[in-house]
């Protein structure tokens, strides 16, 4: 009696089942066949990374050594200075001008100057700059 309870059982839910199977398709492979992985792989975003980096050191180098040393703290944009300060987590105001020996107004002044300066040299160099 008990065979014949399970096989009853398996009888009635099977297609209970494949109805539900049907409407709520999970199935990664059939929802995503016919997608394309778009993303770029590592390679592409390394090569991009290089490209990107390349162009600031070249926008950087039409900045005088204060303003190029103001921006790097500002933005953390290298690895260790000279004195073992992190260059590469963005310091305030306060901080770079601490470091550097003057106010933080007159920090806040050379930046602006010098943003500008590499606003101009984005644009003359066709960099995109995102918004």
């Amino acid at each position: 009696y008990a065979s014949w309870a399970i096989m009853k059982n398996f009888a009635r839910t099977i297609p209970h089942e494949f109805r539900h199977r049907d409407r709520f398709r999970t199935s990664s492979e059939e929802m995503f066949a016919g997608t394309e992985d778009e993303r770029p792989g590592a390679l592409a975003m390394e090569r991009a990374q290089s490209v990107r980096e390349t162009q600031v050191d070249r926008i950087l180098s039409r900045l005088d050594e204060r303003e190029q040393e103001i921006i790097i703290r500002r933005f953390g944009l290298r690895g260790a200075d000279r004195t073992g300060g992190d260059l590469n987590e963005p310091m305030t105001l306060k901080e770079v001008g601490a470091q550097l020996g003057v106010t933080k107004e007159r920090i806040r002044q050379i930046e602006a100057r010098a943003l500008s300066k590499l606003r101009m040299a984005a644009e003359e160099e066709k960099i995109e700059l995102p918004d």
